[in-house]
């Protein structure tokens, strides 16, 4: 208190750089904060969305890997042929529905990706 009570100019005009510069650090604090935000929720949409594509895409591609014992070869053989055919066309209607889904979480992965790096650009020419 006795250097805010103080006549002496040379005292005050310190004060007042010191004040000025506090401020200017908050704003700088603030400010990082701010970007460490939004570049922390983006890594977290690229992250879920590359950890949702990997699950889906594992988990259909599992579709048909049960085998069954063989008693009978002979009246199997139709049976099988049968399962293979519905296999098939389910693991097709599985594969395109996966593909579909890895597209689009790519692509929204991709642009997440695109707007994080055009913003530290504008943050790097900000800077110079």
């Amino acid at each position: 208190m006795e250097l805010l009570e103080s006549n002496d100019p040379q005292k005050i005009s310190l004060i007042n750089r010191v004040n000025q510069k506090k401020s200017e650090l908050e704003e700088e604090a603030s400010t990082l904060a701010k970007r460490t935000d939004k570049i922390l929720l983006n890594a977290l949409v690229i992250g879920g969305t590359l950890a949702l594509t990997f699950f889906i895409v594992r988990n259909l591609s599992k579709g048909s890997s049960k085998k069954e014992k063989q008693e009978d070869i002979e009246s199997k053989d139709f049976i099988n042929q049968q399962k293979e055919n519905q296999s098939s066309v389910i693991s097709e209607i599985g594969s395109r529905l996966a593909e579909g889904a890895v597209l689009f979480l790519l692509g929204l992965a991709k642009d997440k990706l695109s707007e994080y790096l055009n913003s530290r650009e504008k943050g790097n020419e900000h800077t110079r």
